[in-house]
């Protein structure tokens, strides 16, 4: 009892061969993982904007409170002089 082998078939009614239906798909997927590792790029980015945001903003807040503290010794040195 002998089989017979059923050619390549396309997955879909038109015209292409089942190499050129993986080709699209390989590609797509390829397509899909670059957008997928640009998104995940982007998103580090922002992450690493929004800490150096963060960092600066403290960094504000520290010399603000130095400048506060030094006009409060200043005053206080001026009030003990008179």
């Amino acid at each position: 009892m002998s089989h017979k082998v059923s050619p390549i078939r396309p997955r879909n009614s038109s015209n292409e061969s089942e190499i050129e239906i993986l080709n699209k798909e390989n590609l797509a997927v390829v397509s899909f993982e670059e957008h997928k590792q640009a998104a995940e790029e982007e998103e580090e980015e922002e992450e690493e904007e929004e800490e150096e945001e963060e960092e600066e903003e403290e960094e504000e807040e520290e010399e603000e409170e130095k400048e506060e503290e030094e006009e409060e010794k200043e005053e206080e040195e001026e009030e003990e002089e008179t």
